[in-house]
């Protein structure tokens, strides 16, 4: 399970994970590769793993890397789409779930968003 904080912060460098530059700010995640390694794997291997995860959530994964990665505002975002911000909002926070959430899912992005809808509404009907 990937932390909310975690794939921020890989979100926020992700060109440089990219490239294969990492930073020591990495030395407090705990490492699942050998130790034999390079300190930069771990974080790349990470980055690489996140980039799968928004893969899988289309548009919304898009708008989520668009936020925490390039820096644009939701409400930029929302105009340039043309689309309400509370929907931009929505997106990014169903799409951060999703692939912070426990892997490998056993059901898709889209009966993910599905159960979350139905969860959000089943608790406020009176």
């Amino acid at each position: 399970m990937m932390k909310t904080l975690t794939a921020k912060y890989i979100l926020a460098h992700l060109l440089e994970l990219r490239a294969g530059f990492c930073e020591r700010e990495w030395d407090d995640i705990p490492s699942r590769t050998n130790l034999a390694l390079a300190p930069f794997v771990h974080p790349c291997e990470m980055a690489a793993e996140l980039e799968l995860r928004l893969s899988y959530t289309g548009m919304d994964g898009f708008l989520l890397k668009q936020i925490y990665a390039w820096g644009e505002s939701s409400f930029y975002l929302a105009g340039v789409l043309a689309l309400p911000e509370w929907r931009i909002k929505k997106a990014v926070a169903s799409a951060m779930g999703y692939i912070t959430g426990k892997w490998p899912k056993q059901q898709s992005y889209q009966q993910h968003k599905a159960h979350f809808q139905w969860k959000k509404r089943a608790l406020t009907v009176p």
